[in-house]
């Protein structure tokens, strides 16, 4: 045990230990240095970043067509349904084929209402730069049309590296991605920082806001929690655990069934593990399990198992990030929640560690100090280890049920059923599954392409919204609960989502300030040549893990690196490599 544990978890020590004074200049100074490495190591991948010489010519194309994007609805507005011709006789050789594909592009997506009427509509293209800007022009005779972004360069990658960074030294992410959009934000008006800062709110919290589909995952997320409330007042979700601890006899039986319970409360881990580590604390205790185990059967289930699931409170947060990075991507027509489902199968960390956690359970075997912790509880009767202070989460609190409430596990296994019907039977009928015969709906292949045409933000908004009522129509059907009683479960629930909406509403800024300042595109031109498509997904499980351990928050991890990482990997590989790198983000 080091110096600073042994000193913190010992307090009787701090008065009789001659030397305290020099442990906790030991702590102290510990702490500095991992702050001072951290710190070397920002300026470090700032300098080679500096150093890189990302492929230009591919900046250049992808500046175009962000640009293109811009100044075509200037166009749309003013000369409305009129084909269009650009004249390139004097345009950059490297960027007649992305400007000729940008523009059929256009057209098929906006097709001229009356093309044998009007003439085609001339336009003459200039692109130029400054030293901080790039500026495409489209004129006609009349009228001149322009867009102008930030160059790409070095300091694209500031942004989402400062977050990081911020967020490994202060544990503070809320903070972080919020400094990380000032941040970009002021780089992106070279020369004119005021703007820059107060184009954080006006521009890029308005574009987060005004996209309908955030909004509708915010709801379906808050809605959700509002369901879990209820449940959890009501009695339901720890009926579920009672309805299990029947098979409850030996050591390796109740580790199997808190397993088991693990993966039964798969709709928020939050719930999850309040519920099963306070449900199966007394039990475990009886046959002399260690916290330390119960903690690790409970942890190593809850959040894999919600990453996991096809409704959960996880999913309606992935979704929107997921959706956020696949809108920025050309041609891409995977929505977030069929992209949410095809990565299921390729999250090896989730499934792995579910069976993990079986096998560690099964063959009774126990590592490093799991091994000590277990043989102390069963040789010494101590479940926690002397000194110990064991810490109870509050993300819960006021939400478990009330003495004398029949813990009744329907009352939980219905909504959630109810949601997942109502999502499955949303996702068939938005998706014109009602058009296809119903030999069709059994095809794979069909089902594939009548859930990528639907709408998944608002079908996942109104089975949220039918769970609730289902929750609350049983509750009150039973008089288990006030119709006061039932509200503020509700209300306490929704409540819940305060930090998590914050944290995604500050990744889909940052996400739209890295967007301006083309971060993606400066990665991709940098690392393109550089390391192997194969080994992409490695490399970002092994980086999302790193972040994960530093900040202690897998929400956290995924408002960093899906923004990056998604765009990253469809340019390198495809949609099969960007699906796999979804999985292991």
């Amino acid at each position: 045990m080091s110096p600073c544990v042994l000193y913190r978890e010992h307090p009787d020590l701090q008065k009789v230990l001659p030397g305290q004074n020099l442990t906790k200049g030991l702590c102290f100074m510990g702490k500095w240095l991992q702050r001072i490495g951290i710190v070397i190591g920002f300026f470090v991948l700032c300098g080679t970043l500096f150093q890189m010489r990302p492929d230009q010519d591919y900046l250049r194309q992808q500046q175009f067509k962000a640009l293109f994007k811009e100044v075509m609805p200037q166009i749309q507005v003013k000369y409305p349904n009129r084909p269009l011709r650009i004249d390139t006789l004097y345009w950059p050789d490297n960027l007649q084929s992305v400007l000729t594909t940008q523009l059929e592009k256009w057209q098929k997506e906006h097709p001229e209402a009356k093309p044998l009427e009007d003439a085609p509509l001339v336009l003459s293209a200039k692109w130029s730069n400054t030293r901080w800007n790039d500026r495409l022009t489209l004129k006609t005779s009349q009228h001149l049309f322009s867009a102008e972004r930030v160059r790409v360069s070095w300091v694209s990658a500031l942004p989402p590296l400062l977050a990081v960074t911020l967020a490994l030294l202060t544990r503070r992410l809320v903070l972080s991605l919020f400094l990380a959009i000032v941040c970009g934000g002021v780089l992106a008006i070279p020369g004119d920082p005021l703007t820059g800062v107060l184009n954080v709110a006006k521009v890029h919290g308005f574009n987060a806001m005004a996209d309908f589909f955030h909004i509708q995952i915010l709801l379906f997320a808050g809605l959700l929690l509002g369901m879990v409330g209820i449940m959890n007042v009501s009695g339901g979700t720890r009926g579920v655990v009672h309805a299990l601890q029947r098979f409850v006899s030996t050591r390796r039986s109740t580790q199997g069934v808190t397993w088991l319970m693990g993966m039964v409360v798969f709709f928020d881990d939050y719930a999850n593990s309040f519920v099963i580590g306070t449900t199966m604390r007394s039990v475990t205790d009886r046959l002399k399990i260690s916290r330390e185990k119960l903690a690790y059967l409970v942890d190593s289930t809850a959040a894999p198992v919600s990453g996991l699931a096809i409704i959960s409170t996880w999913i309606g947060y992935e979704v929107g990030l997921f959706q956020e990075a696949l809108s920025a991507i050309d041609g891409m027509q995977l929505g977030g929640y069929q992209a949410f489902v095809q990565a299921l199968p390729y999250r090896f960390y989730c499934i792995l560690t579910l069976i993990m956690v079986g096998l560690v359970v099964l063959l009774k075997r126990d590592f490093g100090p799991m091994y000590h912790a277990e043989v102390r509880a069963l040789k010494e009767g101590l479940i926690l280890r002397e000194g110990a202070t064991p810490l109870t989460s509050s993300s819960f609190n006021g939400l478990d049920a009330k003495e004398g409430i029949p813990l009744r596990w329907v009352n939980a296994a219905v909504p959630v059923f109810s949601v997942i019907i109502a999502t499955l039977v949303g996702l068939f009928v938005s998706g014109g599954g009602l058009n296809y015969t119903v030999s069709q709906w059994f095809s794979i292949q069909a089902l594939g392409t009548i859930f990528s045409g639907a709408d998944s933000g608002l079908v996942l908004l109104y089975s949220s919204i039918s769970g609730c009522i289902v929750a609350a129509v049983l509750v009150l059907a039973q008089r288990i609960l006030s119709p006061l009683e039932l509200l503020m479960a509700w209300f306490r629930g929704v409540s819940s989502i305060g930090v998590a909406a914050v944290i995604l509403v500050l990744a889909w800024m940052l996400n739209d300030v890295s967007g301006s300042l083309g971060t993606a595109s400066f990665l991709i031109a940098v690392i393109r040549d550089m390391i192997q498509p194969l080994w992409l997904p490695l490399f970002i499980f092994l980086l999302a893990g790193a972040v994960a351990f530093s900040t202690g928050s897998s929400w956290s991890t995924m408002a960093i690196l899906i923004p990056v990482a998604v765009p990253l990997a469809h340019e390198l590989g495809g949609s099969l490599l960007l699906i796999i790198a979804m999985g292991a983000v």
